[in-house]
């Protein structure tokens, strides 16, 4: 069924009567709705799964279900269930008290747990995982995420309604995943029960899809409140949302608005903010169109793969500043290209390319290269999404090499550093 015949049929539980009249009358009513609704639901430990499939079935919102694998085990026709009718799973995250949350700390211990927990969702689901849930997000876990092939990070309530954003990793570069917030639960509404509280965030989900200030607003319920008010949610959907023209979203419906929204504000604020700074900073040397061709010429992706990246390439250039020359013209810099001082990548990650490597569209390459641009003194990632393939920092590089060598599509490969264990990984020329 559409998202928009999905607002239009009348669920069964109000057609059944079972709304009391004494139920809170919404007040707010919006003529139109500018913007799309996401609803995601936490299942706590005290709610089995079979119970919010039950109660969800009459409402016929493609919700997105975020749960601890263990809360999956054992139901897999519920786990079935809930997909057809248009729900998706994703991983709400298990946080230890020691997950790094600031710069320079270990990210390793927070990468073990969340790829054991991707994994155990996977089994239980059938395929990856795209939606994740946290109490609390730092730059460390949407960080993590990113290299992970999550693309939508759902924050809990944390009492401040963000502009949707991309994820950011510890050294401030811009990943290819969103972050969207929820409407806010105010204090008084306490645990969304009885049906008052849950009738007031409504009313401010309703007027922030009436406003329109983002493309997708994000209703984010427990479980618990599906079972004790889920007429109240039925009564809401005929009465506001049909009238009003809301359409309920899946997470990639949710997700493509986003992004989509995200790259209309970085097209109209002009180049990105790394270009800008390379414009503006004072350059340690440039790149001339001739050079330009010896760099794409030697670093461009082995067809064979395995290939070991040399540690200097053109006329005695590092890879760090080759990096840098490589992505300014695929980002429509035209030679001599200005470079400015960036800081090598700083760890070498595991490829995850298939033995035979991936076809990438110069465009998708181009799309994923701007928020992962590094200004001055910015380093370079170790680890980037482009599409729907992760590629190591060597991999992205010699990607960029084979666009502008005139690839199209391009073809990457397995690639490594020239020094994997050292710091620096050889980039820095050393």
């Amino acid at each position: 069924m559409s998202s928009r015949a999905a607002i239009i049929a009348l669920p069964a539980l109000l057609l059944s009567g079972s709304v009391q009249a004494s139920a809170p009358v919404f007040e707010r009513r919006p003529e139109h709705c500018q913007a799309g609704l996401l609803v995601d639901i936490s299942l706590p430990p005290g709610v089995e799964l079979p119970e919010l499939a039950k109660a969800l079935a009459p409402l016929d919102i493609p919700a997105v279900i975020l749960a601890k694998p263990p809360q999956l085990e054992g139901w897999p026709s519920e786990v079935q269930a809930l997909e057809a009718s248009g729900a998706e799973l994703g991983l709400w995250l298990s946080q230890a008290k020691d997950a790094p949350s600031r710069p320079g700390s270990s990210p390793m211990a927070s990468w073990a747990r969340l790829r054991q927990e991707r994994r155990d969702l996977r089994r239980a689901t059938g395929h990856a995982p795209r939606a994740a849930g946290a109490a609390k997000i730092s730059t460390a876990l949407e960080g993590s995420l990113d290299i992970f092939g999550f693309t939508f990070l759902l924050p809990a309530p944390d009492g401040l309604l963000q502009a949707p954003r991309r994820t950011t990793d510890l050294q401030g570069i811009e990943g290819s995943s969103v972050v969207l917030w929820p409407v806010q639960v105010l204090e008084q509404d306490g645990a969304l029960g009885p049906s008052g509280g849950l009738a007031a965030l409504l009313d401010r989900t309703a007027l922030a899809l009436e406003r329109g200030d983002h493309p997708v607003v994000r209703l984010h319920l427990t479980a618990g409140a599906i079972l004790r008010d889920g007429p109240l949610l039925a009564r809401w959907q005929a009465e506001v949302l049909a009238p009003c023209g809301a359409s309920l979203l899946d997470r990639a419906q949710a997700e493509e608005a986003v992004l989509g929204w995200l790259r209309g504000r970085e097209r109209a604020g002009g180049p990105s903010v790394a270009v800008a700074q390379a414009a503006q900073a004072e350059p340690t040397r440039t790149v001339s169109l001739a050079e330009l061709s010896i760099l794409a010429d030697q670093l461009a992706c082995d067809p064979a793969g395995g290939a070991t990246l040399p540690r200097v390439a053109g006329e005695q250039l590092a890879l760090d500043q080759a990096f840098l020359a490589l992505a300014l013209a695929l980002s429509g810099r035209a030679p001599p290209l200005p470079l400015h001082p960036v800081l090598p990548p700083q760890s070498s990650p595991r490829s995850v390319l298939p033995p035979d490597g991936a076809t990438l569209e110069i465009r998708t390459l181009q799309q994923a290269l701007q928020p992962l641009l590094p200004g001055p003194g910015q380093q370079i990632p170790s680890f980037a999404r482009v599409g729907e393939q992760a590629l190591t920092s060597a991999e992205l590089l010699c990607a960029m090499a084979s666009a502008v060598a005139g690839d199209d599509p391009v073809r990457v490969t397995r690639t490594y550093s020239p020094d994997p264990f050292a710091p620096g990984l050889g980039w820095d020329g050393y």
